[in-house]
């Protein structure tokens, strides 16, 4: 099941690969969206050719991508697509950014291709066939690892973050993890758990969206990984609803319970859930919790 699908979205994060690594070459020029996040040439092209691609091979599916919006389609699915993932390390030239392409059925994550051009790895899972990455024409099968304590696990931390988040430095501080790495975008974190090379991420946005973590999560939990809200609930996508402002925490099996424990016995998904209905009453800025 979804294998056309897949080699069709492998086939596009190639192509977006390659356009990526072009512009990445050069200077970018960068303009500032409504909703204040960043957008170049580079994201309008990938976002161009994916649609395109797909509405080729799908043209009865719908897709909602960050740039260009949404198409029209009868089809109970959706595709999603994120042209560049940490625009703004694409144009620091940090190599955290990535493609990614997703697709939800009946409101799940059930495909994703996450391609990371300066890294030159590509990504990739549908459910039940497990997922993969692959690099310099190897590919290994993805599998999260194994840690009995969040005292020696590793957590993966937002790079230099645009907006200010007292409550999600106050979550990644109860875990007291042995280490933390610094990821500039919102899929590689979640390939990096699926990897095997990180243990756990937590994310408290209000102004995430669907594109952000589709890809991601079915690469994960394929591998072995957990991914819920920051209430354990689990994640589900709807159609006309873009926004993602129920945070996310994504783990390896054994720590998930104990770090939502520990957000519960914190206080933190109170306080979470206090900022939540104040941004969504208009009270305060969306990016007051990030």
């Amino acid at each position: 099941m979804y294998q056309r699908e897949l080699q069709v979205a492998l086939t596009l994060a190639r192509r977006a690969d390659k356009i990526a690594r072009r512009y990445y070459k050069r200077r970018s020029r960068v303009r500032t969206k409504r909703d204040q996040t960043s957008v170049t040439a580079a994201d309008q092209r990938i976002e161009r050719v994916i649609v395109e691609g797909l509405l080729r091979r799908f043209p009865r599916d719908r897709i909602v991508g960050e740039e260009f919006g949404t198409t029209t389609g009868v089809q109970g699915r959706f595709w999603t697509i994120d042209p560049i993932d940490g625009t703004n390390q694409f144009v620091q030239k940090t190599d955290h950014f990535c493609v990614m392409i997703g697709l939800v059925v009946g409101g799940r994550s059930v495909l994703g291709v996450i391609a990371a051009p300066a890294l030159g790895k590509t990504f990739y899972g549908a459910h039940g066939h497990g997922s993969f990455v692959t690099r310099g024409g190897r590919r290994r099968r993805l599998c999260v690892r194994h840690r009995a304590a969040i005292e020696q696990a590793t957590l993966v931390v937002p790079f230099r973050p645009r907006h200010g988040s007292a409550i999600g430095q106050a979550a990644r501080d109860l875990l007291h993890p042995a280490r933390r790495i610094e990821i500039g975008s919102i899929g590689l974190p979640l390939t990096t758990i699926a990897e095997g090379r990180a243990d756990a991420d937590i994310r408290t946005s209000l102004i995430t969206k669907v594109w952000d973590y589709v890809p991601g999560q079915i690469i994960l939990e394929e591998a072995g990984g957990i991914m819920s809200t920051l209430s354990g609930l689990p994640l589900r996508y709807r159609w006309g609803r873009l926004n993602v402002d129920h945070g996310v925490v994504a783990a390896i099996p054994e720590l998930h319970p104990e770090i939502l424990r520990r957000l519960r016995s914190g206080r933190i998904i109170g306080r979470f859930l206090r900022v939540r209905r104040q941004a969504r009453a208009g009270g305060l800025p969306k990016d007051r919790a990030a």
